[in-house]
């Protein structure tokens, strides 16, 4: 019998930070996860612009934080990382992000007020919102037995061994402890 996975996907609310932006250096650090860009955007990007893109890459916003302390918040010019992450890099203690210039961004009146104001950055400050989302199974209901309905499902004995997941520990222990 061929395997199958369900997958919850969890897209959780992401950020952009600006760290220590250079002024007209021509070349921008981005700091985010791996392949969270195509080449090809990347590359249209730099050709539209005449800004060289420098992609940076870290494997979970711990990793990340640390690389900023280590910096004193040098070294990258735009962060994408997760909502929470925010707090640690804006916290006066800390100072590894700057404040936005918003007369530098023409399009920021464009952005949903349901976006704004977050918990982490509540004046719209230091971050614009990049991305969000909600939690999601997936899956193929032609291939189960049994009816799911939300998290709790896939714990369902039919379904051991078939289940996949993000790779994410806040999101699996925030499923775990959802589901207890």
């Amino acid at each position: 019998m061929k395997k199958f996975r369900l997958i919850p996907l969890v897209i959780l609310t992401a950020f952009m930070v600006v760290s220590h932006l250079p002024a007209q250096s021509g070349e921008l650090v981005l700091y985010t996860w791996e392949d969270m860009f195509p080449q090809e955007i990347l590359r249209g990007f730099e050709r539209d612009t005449g800004i060289r893109i420098v992609y940076r890459t870290f494997e979970t916003n711990e990793e990340m934080l640390d690389r900023l302390i280590e910096n004193n918040g040098g070294g990258f010019d735009l962060i994408i990382a997760d909502d929470y992450i925010v707090e640690f890099v804006t916290h006066p203690e800390w100072r590894l992000a700057q404040r936005l210039d918003k007369s530098r961004l023409p399009n920021i009146g464009n952005i949903n007020p349901f976006f704004q104001r977050s918990i982490h950055d509540p004046d719209d400050e230091y971050t614009i919102p990049y991305g969000a989302g909600v939690k999601t199974i997936v899956y193929d209901p032609g291939r189960v037995s049994i009816e799911i309905n939300g998290l709790e499902d896939l714990w369902h004995r039919s379904l051991r061994n078939s289940v996949g997941i993000i790779a994410n520990y806040r999101v699996v222990n925030g499923i775990g402890l959802k589901v207890l």
